[in-house]
């Protein structure tokens, strides 16, 4: 029998029932869904059998009432949750982490960079007192290097292990670091000095001569510090610096005009790689190595001693030993003739600068000028001052004619100190002829005339101190 065709109403009937169906079965999957999370949260009472428990009827819970939760407390970074990793870094070479704290420095534009900076500088903690300084001197705009020569190494406390460096601002001020090598080998900063604020309390700034003398009074009570801004002062020609910062009743004025025309007539230039090595540093005393390149790149060395009375007072220079030093100069300039130096003993006690003359002349050389230069920047500091200048000469010639030579020697060296403004009335002249050598004039072995050796008593010493 032949399919018979749907009819409309059979149709609809069918659809009809299919709709309920699917209508039934929802609400029945929304209701089981509704009772399992109440079972999560609802009591659970009756026998348990075969591991089944048997639900009894649940009693209708009363809605607990309303609470409020207090919001999560938000808990802000610290400045040492800031600049991540930076307390890792390691260094094999003091200088390179020095280096690192300057490229900190040249990039400093926010807060954040200021914290970079405060980290490095704690390997890795932030001192809090250091970052409020450090936000201090970045509100003055001083965070500043100078363009030349920014990173300078003042010196080693410890040879290999402990050395001290100054960074160099563009207002002249200056960051002092001291780093220590670790156990591993590894280089850190254990001490930061930041220069101190140039706006007083009141919120006025300083002047320059204020702040120049705040400085180096802090400076002065730093003996490292202290012996290397002595020694700048002398490679300079700035005597009188070096002569206020020495004890002039221990150092004479002859050795410090001596040792600035040693630096002058030597050529000789600090070590920047290593221009003081501690010997010795205790509250009142300290002794340094002062180690020094010559116009040949060679090395030479002399000593420093530093004194003060208190560890809040300031250091003295108190002590120069130029032994190396002048052995140094008489092998290089001198053809190794150790007298015939610029700074020799005084047989009566202390120093005495000398100027040296060609043979049979009193005619000043560019050299002995130079020198003299620095014996009259010296005496225009005391007009009161006298300053005693005798003549020599060596052994050829008559007595009568060496006499009058030493006269003129004597004399040349007065009339030059005059030109550079020294008042004639300071300078008083002797001649002695050769009657007081510092040098004998033997003959060579095969019995020649030997001219070097004379050199040393054709000379004009001055006396500064009598």
């Amino acid at each position: 029998m032949p399919a018979q065709p749907l009819t409309k109403t059979v149709i609809f009937g069918l659809v009809a029932v299919t709709f309920g169906v699917g209508t039934y079965m929802g609400l029945s999957y929304l209701s089981n869904s509704g009772d399992k999370a109440d079972d999560k949260s609802k009591p659970v009472s009756g026998d348990v059998t075969s591991g089944n428990p048997a639900l009894t009827d649940k009693p209708k819970l009363e809605p607990e009432p309303a609470t409020d939760i207090p919001d999560k407390e938000v808990v802000k970074p610290t400045v040492d949750d800031v600049a991540e990793g930076l307390g890792d870094l390691k260094f094999d070479d003091p200088k390179e982490l020095v280096a690192e704290v300057m490229k900190k420095m040249s990039q400093i534009d926010s807060e954040r960079d200021i914290q970079d900076l405060a980290k490095i500088l704690g390997n890795g903690k932030v001192n809090t007192d250091q970052l409020a300084h450090l936000n201090k001197l970045y509100e003055e705009n001083r965070i500043k290097l100078r363009e030349e020569k920014a990173m300078e190494l003042l010196g080693e406390v410890k040879a290999g292990k402990i050395s001290r460096w100054a960074l160099h601002l563009s207002d002249f001020s200056k960051i002092h670091l001291q780093t220590t090598r670790q156990k591993d080998g590894k280089w850190k900063i254990d001490q930061v000095k930041l220069p101190l604020s140039n706006i007083d309390e009141n919120g006025v700034p300083l002047t320059a001569e204020q702040i120049q003398k705040r400085d180096a009074e802090l400076e002065a009570k730093d003996s490292l510090v202290f012996s290397n801004n002595f020694l700048k002062a002398l490679v300079s020609q700035n005597f009188e610096k070096a002569r206020m910062m020495a004890n002039d009743g221990a150092i004479s004025d002859a050795k410090i005009a001596g040792l600035c025309i040693l630096f002058e007539d030597g050529a000789y230039r600090l070590n920047e790689e290593k221009p003081l090595q501690a010997v010795r540093m205790t509250e009142q005393m300290s002794a340094f190595y002062v180690n020094v390149k010559a116009s040949d790149d060679s090395d030479a060395q002399f000593s420093v001693n530093t004194l003060r009375d208190n560890a809040n007072s300031p250091w003295q220079i108190n002590e120069i030993n130029l032994d190396r030093l002048l052995e140094d100069y008489a092998k290089r300039i001198a053809g190794g003739d150790v007298y015939y130096t610029p700074l020799i003993k005084n047989p009566d006690g202390g120093d005495m600068l000398v100027i040296y003359f060609e043979f049979d002349s009193e005619g000043l050389t560019d050299r002995t000028k130079k020198q003299l230069d620095i014996v009259a920047n010296l005496l225009k500091l005391d007009k009161k001052k006298k300053v005693r200048l005798s003549g020599h000469t060596d052994g050829k010639g008559s007595d009568q004619y060496n006499q009058g030579l030493s006269e003129k020697r004597a004399i040349a060296v007065k009339e030059y100190l005059a030109t550079q403004g020294i008042n004639a009335d300071q300078l008083v002249t002797e001649a002695h002829g050769f009657s007081k050598p510092i040098r004998s004039e033997n003959t060579k072995e095969d019995g020649t005339d030997d001219p070097s050796a004379r050199r040393a008593n054709r000379r004009t010493e001055i006396y500064l101190d009598f």
